[in-house]
């Protein structure tokens, strides 16, 4: 029947449409995208794009903790979302699950990084930036967060140290834009987001029913689909990760 893959914060499609390419010819003419985003204004470009390769497709303008009202229980196939997700405090992973059919898959191409997890690492990556009032600032964090006053050890594996340096890196280039610029109107971000390491997205997916390690899941590794899950992008950092999970 029809195969519905939903994405959630699709933005302007591009991800959605990068899914859809790869599909097999004899997928594409059964498959249904549902593209769910915030902003108006990204949709309006997504829509455009999927028009011009007449793709099957619907457009959700709704933040995902509303998913419910617009998506009923057990009728998608595939779950994606691709740098969405990690901006809740608390990802709605069962939510996620229940508009899932059962067989059904999320995959989450997301950020990871420790840094958020502890005042001290904030204060720490706060330091390696200058602005007109920092002396105030670091004080205003000491004072507010008494755990950033004593030292904490850096993340046990390598990897998830790389990341945190990867991810400060990308702040500090970041603010260099914003500061050559002035502003970046609709494309500002703010730094202090919901980042975790992919540990909790384990420990939160399968407390929400899923399955990481299915025979599915475990076949799309033996097939090198994967090279585990989760899946490390970058050779030497954890910052960026797929993961997978499957409603069994």
């Amino acid at each position: 029947a029809e195969l519905r893959i939903l994405d959630l914060g699709a933005g302007p499609g591009l991800s959605a449409l990068a899914v859809y390419n790869a599909l097999p010819e004899q997928i594409k003419l059964k498959t249904k995208l549902l593209l769910l985003d915030p902003s108006e204004a990204s949709l309006q470009a997504a829509r455009k794009a999927l028009e011009q390769q007449s793709i099957n497709f619907k457009i959700i303008h709704e933040v995902d903790l509303n998913l419910g009202k617009h998506i009923p229980l057990n009728r998608v196939d595939i779950l994606t979302g691709v740098a969405s997700v990690h901006h809740h405090a608390r990802i709605p992973f069962d939510m996620y699950h229940q508009v899932l059919k059962p067989g059904g898959y999320a995959i989450f191409a997301d950020w990871h990084n420790s840094i958020w997890e502890h005042p001290r690492r904030v204060y720490d990556f706060l330091q390696t930036f200058g602005w007109p009032t920092k002396d105030e600032g670091l004080q205003s964090w000491l004072a507010t967060y008494s755990a950033a006053n004593t030292q904490i050890e850096p993340p046990l594996n390598s990897t998830d140290q790389q990341a945190n340096a990867d991810i400060t890196t990308f702040w500090q280039g970041y603010a260099d834009v914003v500061r050559q610029n002035g502003h970046l109107g609709p494309n500002a971000i703010w730094p202090l987001e919901g980042h975790r390491p992919v540990e909790r997205y384990i420990e939160d997916m399968q407390e929400a029913g899923f399955d990481l390690n299915s025979v599915a899941i475990q076949q799309l590794i033996k097939s090198h689909v994967l090279d585990s899950n989760p899946h490390q992008i970058l050779p030497n950092s954890r910052l960026l990760m797929v993961t997978v999970g499957q409603k069994v």
